[in-house]
């Protein structure tokens, strides 16, 4: 009820997707979803390949491509497909177009409504500090100067 919006005291947000729309997320979640068999397999290792792996991983995977030494590739192949299994293509757009899109419009647009001056809600953002996929830390950052609210990074 948005009535009741007006009664709240305090908001704790955990690792907020609120800054999802200005990434890459919303046309890269459409485009990985929208693959098909093999190819949505290795589109969504390779997504979530790249974001999960640090600098060094990158370079050794690089490297071992570069000298033509593929003994890593059944590994990063069965890999793909387990997670393609874990999380078919459905999912992936469900979850993309309802929680990511509609949750983050939604909960901008609250937050908003939320900070609006004279209003007593008190804000505490946590957030992890290595995010791969989303840029938390900064987000923890902007909602703290946006929403007066306490940050905290771990």
């Amino acid at each position: 009820d948005s009535r009741q919006i007006d009664k709240l005291r305090g908001v704790v947000l955990v690792n907020p997707a609120t800054s999802y729309d200005r990434t890459p997320w919303p046309l890269g979640g459409r485009l990985v979803s929208s693959a098909e068999g093999v190819a949505y397999a290795g589109a969504i290792g390779a997504a979530v390949g790249l974001l999960a792996s640090d600098g060094s991983m990158v370079s050794k995977s690089l490297q071992e491509f570069s000298t033509l030494d593929f003994s890593g590739l059944e590994r990063a192949v069965n890999g793909a497909q387990a997670l393609a299994d874990l999380v078919p293509p459905e999912t992936l757009k469900h979850r993309v177009e309802n929680w990511l899109d509609g949750g983050c419009a939604k909960t901008n647009e609250r937050l908003w409504r939320l900070r609006r001056k004279g209003r007593s809600t008190k804000f505490l953002v946590i957030c992890g500090e290595d995010d791969r996929f989303l840029p938390s830390k900064d987000e923890a950052q902007r909602l703290k100067k946006e929403l007066d609210a306490e940050a905290i990074t771990l």
